[in-house]
């Protein structure tokens, strides 16, 4: 999620600036979700007039204050995770993995984790693309 001022005038080189550094790590291809916060603090006609634009752009419009345009928002984010399903999965990881448990605990809802020797095993909810990562760790039952 890309998250700008859309009350500030130098929304759109904060934008170019946040594509620029996502072009140097390469993961411009990547979804996102453009989202234009602080729309309270615009004229109704240039509310109207940005939500129609965004709209139409495949962004959300919103003030998270008074939560206008939330809805919109949730649409998308729910379109987007339809590209990346939510799926359930079992895993074993050896306990010296630490950064593999770190995403793990940071991508994903983990509702259970029990320890086996030196193995955590984890049972998790989260995006298909993240657990098709983690597959080296994944449990046959899972």
């Amino acid at each position: 999620m890309h998250v700008r001022d859309a009350a500030a005038g130098y929304a759109e080189e904060q934008k170019a600036q946040v594509e620029k550094v996502l072009g140097e790590l390469e993961v411009l291809s990547k979804p996102r979700i453009e989202v234009l916060n602080k729309i309270d603090l615009l004229s109704p006609e240039e509310r109207q007039a940005l939500r129609e634009r965004a709209k139409a752009g495949g962004e959300a419009a919103v003030s998270a204050l008074t939560r206008e345009g939330l809805d919109d928002l949730l649409r998308l984010i729910d379109n987007a995770l339809f590209t990346d399903p939510v799926i359930e999965a079992e895993f074993k990881i050896p306990q010296h993995e630490g950064a593999v448990l770190a995403a793990i605990e940071a991508g994903m809802v983990v509702h259970t984790r029990d320890y086996e020797g030196n193995l955590v095993r984890i049972s998790a909810t989260g995006p298909a693309s993240l657990v098709g990562r983690m597959r080296r760790f994944r449990s046959r039952e899972g």
